[in-house]
């Protein structure tokens, strides 16, 4: 429960480590006090991090071995701690600010290896769609030369063919957290929304002549979700798509548009609105 992500890294080959090597696991850390004090340096970190509930899952792991050498000393801290943390996730929930996502595409062979390839960044909570802009560009313009760099500012596909060939382009989107209707039961809570999260989504505007926007009933809209490699939170900040699926919608019917991300975020204003004003 602690994340997906640990399953994942803990596949190490035997070219890695070797188990039958001399030494190699006969360090302090391959000890059950060791694997103890590691355990609960991780829960100081998540606790750290304003990632509250995640410290309850490591100590999940912790508690068996205390009570299992009667160590109530250790055992009566670590509750200490626990409560410590529930007490945070009463009064902090809506207050904590897990994050912003944005999905950036490379294109133009000065890039390489990362042309026409996407990937989903994570920025802090309040970051603005210009502010990473400003910034990758700004990167971009110092490998390149800023005259050889330029970011898309639409979220459309984008035709190659009409792309300056001596340019590096950007295109920048702003994507939220996406969940299917079954995965919603298991995420109720503020946080669960904002943890182990491998989709995202974001819409683009067009019309079928081909115009972005139109009249009311030739507006259409194409919802576009994205699958990562791995889940934020994440060892990087960004994490390169896998996977692309795109369903088209007519905004005027409503017609296979799905708008619960758009009443989550709005539950969540409201109680961080809330929040903030009884604060």
């Amino acid at each position: 429960n602690i994340s997906s992500n640990v399953l994942e890294e803990s596949a190490v080959s035997d070219d890695t480590l070797s188990p039958d090597e001399d030494g190699v696991c006969s360090g302090r850390y391959f000890t059950e006090s060791g694997l103890v004090g590691l355990l609960e340096q991780a829960a100081e970190l998540f606790s750290t991090g304003g990632l509250y509930e995640m410290v309850n899952e490591v100590y999940k792991l912790v508690i068996p071995i205390l009570e299992a050498h009667r160590d109530f000393r250790k055992l009566t801290s670590t509750h200490d701690k626990l409560q410590k943390a529930f007490d945070n996730i009463i009064n902090k929930d809506h207050k904590r600010m897990f994050g912003t996502y944005f999905r950036v595409g490379f294109y133009g062979s000065k890039f390489g290896d990362l042309d026409e390839q996407e990937f989903v960044y994570k920025e802090p909570a309040i970051t603005k769609l210009p502010e990473i802009s400003h910034r990758l560009e700004g990167f971009y313009g110092q490998c390149f030369g800023t005259e050889f760099v330029e970011v898309i500012k639409d979220s459309a596909p984008v035709d190659k063919t009409k792309l300056d060939p001596n340019k590096a382009y950007i295109q920048i989107t702003f994507v939220e957290p996406y969940f299917d209707e079954y995965e919603m039961k298991d995420r109720v809570t503020y946080f669960e929304k904002n943890f182990n999260l491998r989709r995202f989504m974001y819409t683009t505007p067009f019309t079928l002549e081909g115009r972005p926007r139109g009249e009311l009933h030739e507006q259409y809209r194409r919802n576009t979700v994205l699958s990562t490699m791995h889940a934020f939170p994440y060892i990087k900040t960004r994490i390169s798509v896998v996977q692309k699926e795109e369903v088209m919608a007519q905004r005027e019917r409503g017609t296979g548009c799905n708008t619960r991300p758009l009443r989550r975020n709005l539950k969540e204003l409201v109680g961080e609105l809330s929040g903030r004003g009884a604060a």
